[in-house]
């Protein structure tokens, strides 16, 4: 993964991190660095990556870290074209999920603090209208940049449930 200005990082090196971070939504090889990626690398290169699981691991990462959306706009200039789009749609879409699954989240240890709704604005989205309505609009605005017709809103709740179902079980096993 080439991010501008970085040199490259790898999808096992992205997924070591998630793992470093208690983010264990994508599987496979993990490796570690001497140190950990600063924040904006780590969504930078998340976003570059060429496997969509890693990719969609920015939705989880920014819920159990709302703290990491400082770093978006950084993250956001370091990238250019599909990678930039997917940075910017998979925060919007974990500040809508977040709004969404609120109390669940705050049960699992997470959301408590807001995620910042960085890209709201550069998206076009209109802030009127509930949370569903506007994770409806995300996912067409996804559709629409990518050229790709997915059920992007499905794929959002499928990243934010699998972490809240992973945080509830840690809770459980601990107890």
């Amino acid at each position: 993964m080439q991010v501008t200005g970085c040199s490259t990082i790898s999808d096992d090196r992205l997924v070591g991190e998630l793992w470093a971070r208690g983010v264990a939504f994508v599987g496979g090889s993990v490796e570690t660095g001497a140190e950990p990626l600063a924040d904006e690398l780590l969504l930078a290169g998340l976003a570059s990556s060429a496997v969509a699981r890693v990719q969609l691991a920015i939705i989880p990462l920014l819920l159990r870290y709302p703290h990491l959306a400082h770093a978006l706009r950084q993250a956001a200039d370091m990238l250019a074209g599909p990678a930039r789009v997917r940075l910017m749609c998979y925060a919007t879409a974990a500040t809508l999920l977040q709004q969404e699954h609120g109390q669940r989240l705050v049960g699992t240890g997470c959301g408590e603090e807001r995620i910042d709704d960085v890209f709201s604005s550069d998206l076009d989205l209109v802030s009127a209208g509930g949370i569903e309505d506007r994770l409806a609009t995300l996912a067409q605005c996804q559709a629409s940049l990518t050229g790709r017709d997915l059920n992007w809103r499905a794929t959002y709740e499928h990243a934010a449930e699998r972490l809240m179902t992973r945080l509830e079980r840690e809770a459980a096993w601990a107890a």
